[in-house]
């Protein structure tokens, strides 16, 4: 009776456990990556020329590994130095006086769930140095320019499932133990074990 004992905890602990999976599968989709929600060309209030590129995502990103690279007509970076990181916004300055032509930006940053995401869009600057924020063109990803994103180190869905696994069977050992120590008390005692104990 005891051992059945052991096999019904056991059982009961790795129900649970395929039940906390099951949970966890359908809650997956709501870790979902931050996105990029907002593209502003930033402008010098004075001339209305193009100073910057703000960018803005759905939730706070993570500082480390922001990459931004602005290519001018010319090939060369457009950019004057590094991004500028403030909750879910980043502003990359350009530099002074940008010749006419289309820019490329390509920009990379950490999601807030740890992972990289990635994109692309291309400006146009006139001859005076200004550019109209509503004619900004999402390029594809194989135009950007940026490398695929590196594994960065995050809490992605499977490791809360190994947690709870682990979890879920150091509950089990647990009750176990302490049945095999009631049992050896009892026998240790001389104690009988009735059948109402073996099947609870």
């Amino acid at each position: 009776m005891f051992h059945n004992t052991i096999r019904k905890t056991v059982a009961t602990a790795a129900t649970a456990l395929i039940a906390l999976g099951a949970i966890l599968g359908v809650a997956s989709p709501a870790l979902a990556h931050d996105e990029l929600v907002g593209i502003d060309l930033v402008a010098d209030p004075s001339d209305g020329r193009v100073e910057a590129v703000k960018l803005s995502y759905s939730n706070s990103i993570v500082e480390v590994g922001t990459e931004i690279l602005v290519t001018g007509p010319d090939g060369a970076s457009a950019i004057s130095s590094a991004p500028e990181v403030a909750g879910p916004d980043v502003t990359q300055a350009l530099n002074a006086d940008l010749p006419r032509g289309s820019y490329t930006v390509a920009w990379r940053v950490v999601s807030s769930d740890g992972h990289p995401i990635e994109g692309g869009f291309v400006f146009f600057v006139t001859d005076q140095g200004t550019a109209d924020p509503n004619d900004i063109a999402a390029i594809e990803a194989d135009e950007r320019g940026l490398d695929a994103a590196a594994d960065t180190s995050g809490f992605p869905v499977i490791g809360i499932v190994g947690i709870s696994a682990l979890a879920a069977l150091a509950v089990a050992g647990a009750v176990v133990a302490i049945l095999v120590g009631k049992k050896r008390r009892a026998q240790a005692f001389g104690a009988p074990q009735s059948d109402s104990e073996d099947e609870s």
